[in-house]
């Protein structure tokens, strides 16, 4: 399963989620053991924080382990276990029910296709565009070969009415805008695959005051060509694409 959305509380919906099927799951066969992965534990404290309310509204008393200041399990007796688990460390984990890989595109592509050959059913929820940046081989190749897997059953759902906030909130679609966080690319026509067949390219340096303060149109469609290009991209890269001393900005 892959859930998509930005920032609008898909954590929050896969962590009361998760409480649910705990419960089903110790039900059916008397024990629920799942792992949460994220490139850092802070990464899950949404989802950790939502488990621990949908656990106790099932009336569940609730144990709960930290490392530093993040939740990293929760267990009910000896028959419900949720936890964290590095990346790196779920290719040597066994016996988990179900796997959630939150903020996915963070994660490199071959843990990413080491997790789902190990485990049978796992959730996948990423940013695609958005304040955690995305990793574009997520959306481009994992995915992709997910969708051509026969062997998986892909189900996918798109968080498309935030639960953060109010549908078009006014603030968000002005970060969005600030931050260039939905920039695309400009679509290849005809004519620009002619010209490329032939070689025919044109190096450009740009001046950054005017490529930031006067060609905002020539702005997104920079930044849409490296979020797809750039394997981890965030929203402080277009800082420093404006103003450190040591990076170049070139077409």
């Amino acid at each position: 399963m892959r859930i998509g959305g930005v920032g609008g509380g898909k954590s929050a919906i896969i962590g009361l989620a998760l409480a649910a099927l705990a419960h089903r799951l110790r039900k059916a066969k008397g024990r629920a053991r799942f792992a949460v992965t994220a490139m850092n534990p802070s990464n899950v404290s949404t989802l950790m924080e939502f488990v621990i309310k949908g656990l106790k509204a099932l009336n569940y008393d609730v144990d709960v382990s930290y490392w530093g200041g993040d939740v990293v399990s929760v267990k009910v007796g000896i028959s419900i276990f949720i936890d964290y688990v590095r990346p790196y460390d779920m290719l040597s984990e066994e016996g988990r029910d179900i796997v959630v890989v939150d903020e996915a595109a963070m994660i490199p592509l071959p843990v990413l296709y080491g997790i789902h050959e190990r485990f049978n059913r796992v959730i996948y929820a990423s940013t695609i565009h958005g304040y955690e940046g995305a990793g574009r081989g997520f959306s481009l190749r994992f995915l992709k070969y997910l969708r051509e897997d026969r062997s998986t059953k892909v189900i996918e759902y798109e968080l498309k009415e935030p639960i953060r906030y109010a549908p078009n909130d006014p603030v968000e679609q002005w970060l969005f805008d600030t931050l260039l966080l939905d920039a695309e690319p400009a679509k290849i026509t005809d004519e620009d695959y002619e010209l490329i067949s032939k070689h025919k390219f044109e190096y450009l340096i740009p001046n950054p005051k005017e490529f930031f303060l006067e060609s905002e149109d020539r702005l997104r469609q920079f930044f849409g060509i490296y979020v797809q290009a750039h394997y981890r991209n965030e929203p402080d890269d277009l800082g420093m694409m404006m103003d450190a001393p040591h990076h170049f900005i070139r077409l």
